[in-house]
C-alpha cells in the first residue's frame, strides 16, 4: 500500500483523496491523519482565503453547483436544476433533502443571505471583486432563488461552482463578529468539524446526513485528524514512522526521499507565474503591458520546473495560460508568452527601459 504526498496542498482534491483512497487511512480506526502546517483562524472561504481554505472548505461547505472538468459540464450540488431565462438571469431550483451539520434544514433563505452578504457594500472582503458582477439575489420560493447580473458575464455559473460556498443564515447572521463563524463552522458538506483549535488541531468527522451528488462523493473515512506540525522535517518523520497518512507542501528533496522508499506516491503541480494584485499600481513600469510581457518572456519556466522538481519534472509542463482548458467562461486561448530573452529585451527597449 502506498501513501500520498503532494508538493502543493492536498487542497482542492481533499475530498477526492479522502473519498477515493480510504486505503490511506488507519483501517482499524477509520481515520486519516493529515498534518496541517499553517492553520488560519477559521475555515471561512471569504474571510480567510488561501491554501488552508482550499484544503478544508470544500469538505465542510457546498456550492450551488459542481463542475466536471473532464466533460466541461456543470452538475448539481445544492441546486438540483438551473436555467438562464436571459443572459443576465440565473434561476436555481434547490434540493429539499439537505440539512446543515446542526440538523437545521437548508433553504433558499441561506442562499439569498450568503450572496447578499457577499455583495453588501458594507462587508469588506479581500476578494469581494469576485462577486461584483451580481446585481441582486431574490427568493422565488422556499427552494428557488434568482441571481441577476449587472451585465452579461461569461462565467456567472462558474462562480457558483466552487467559489461560492453557502453559509447557514441562522448561524452566520446573528454573529456580531463574523470571524467567529470559521472557528465553529457549520456546513452541509461530507465532513463536519468537531474540533478546531490552533494548538490541538482539527478533527473532522463523517457527516451521516450528507447525501452524495455527482459533484461530490460521501466521505470515504470516518474521521480526519489534522495535528498542527509546522516543520516539514517532522512531517516527513511522521510519514516514515506511520504516524501520518498524507502530507503536503514538502520540499523537493523530501519528496524524492519519500518516493525512493517505494511506500509513497507524489502528486505534483506546476508553479504558476503572476503579478501582484495589490501594490502593482504603484510601480510605473508594471503599468505598461510590454514590460509585463517582457518579464514573462525572460523567465524559462521549464528550468524552474527542473530546478524545483528534479527528476519528477519530466511529467510536468508549465501552465499554458491563465485559465485552464476545462474552465468555462475564461479565455484559455490567450496563451502565456514563450521563453524569448531577445523578444523580452526588444519589448523593454520599446517601453523605454
Amino acid at each position: 500500500m502506498k501513501t500520498s504526498i503532494s508538493s502543493l496542498a492536498v487542497a482542492s482534491a481533499f475530498v477526492a483523496i479522502v473519498g477515493a483512497t480510504p486505503a490511506l487511512a488507519q483501517k482499524s480506526k477509520d481515520t486519516l491523519r493529515f498534518p496541517v502546517q499553517d492553520m488560519e483562524a477559521g475555515i471561512d472561504s471569504y474571510l480567510f482565503p488561501g491554501t488552508f481554505h482550499y484544503g478544508w472548505a470544500p469538505s465542510v461547505y457546498d456550492d450551488l453547483l459542481g463542475f466536471k472538468p473532464a466533460k466541461g459540464e456543470f452538475v448539481g450540488q445544492l441546486a438540483k436544476s438551473w436555467t438562464q431565462p436571459d443572459n443576465m438571469t440565473y434561476d436555481y431550483e434547490l434540493r429539499t433533502d439537505v440539512k446543515w451539520h446542526d440538523g437545521q434544514p437548508f433553504t433558499a433563505d441561506d442562499v439569498v443571505y450568503t450572496i447578499s452578504y457577499l455583495i453588501d457594500p458594507k462587508v469588506k472582503l479581500r476578494y469581494k471583486a469576485y462577486w461584483a458582477w451580481i446585481k441582486s439575489v431574490e427568493k422565488l420560493g422556499p427552494y428557488k432563488v434568482r441571481i441577476v447580473s449587472k451585465t452579461p458575464v461569461p462565467d456567472g455559473m462558474m462562480w457558483m461552482a466552487g467559489s461560492t460556498h453557502i453559509f447557514p443564515k441562522h448561524v452566520h447572521e446573528p454573529l456580531a463578529n463574523k470571524a467567529e463563524f470559521g472557528a465553529h463552522p457549520v456546513g452541509t458538506g461530507p465532513f463536519r468539524i468537531t474540533q478546531f483549535n490552533k494548538n490541538a488541531g482539527i478533527v473532522a468527522e463523517r457527516y451521516a446526513g450528507y447525501v452524495p451528488t455527482a459533484a461530490k462523493a460521501a466521505a470515504g473515512v470516518g474521521k480526519v485528524v489534522a495535528e498542527p506540525i509546522r516543520d516539514t522535517g517532522t512531517i516527513v518523520a511522521a510519514m516514515l514512522t506511520g504516524k501520518a497518512d498524507v502530507a503536503s507542501n514538502l520540499e523537493p528533496d523530501q519528496i524524492k526521499g519519500l518516493v525512493a522508499t517505494g511506500r509513497f506516491e507524489a502528486s505534483l503541480s506546476p508553479p504558476a507565474l503572476g503579478f501582484p494584485s495589490k501594490g502593482a499600481e504603484n510601480v510605473k513600469a508594471l503599468g505598461d503591458i510590454r514590460v509585463r510581457e517582457a518579464i514573462i518572456k525572460a523567465i524559462d519556466r521549464n528550468v524552474i520546473l527542473q530546478a524545483w522538481y528534479g527528476d519528477h519534472a519530466k511529467d510536468l509542463k508549465p501552465e499554458e495560460a491563465l485559465c485552464s482548458k476545462e474552465q468555462r467562461g475564461c479565455g484559455y486561448t490567450k496563451m502565456t508568452p514563450a521563453y524569448d530573452p531577445a523578444g523580452a529585451k526588444k519589448l523593454l527597449a520599446e517601453a523605454g527601459y
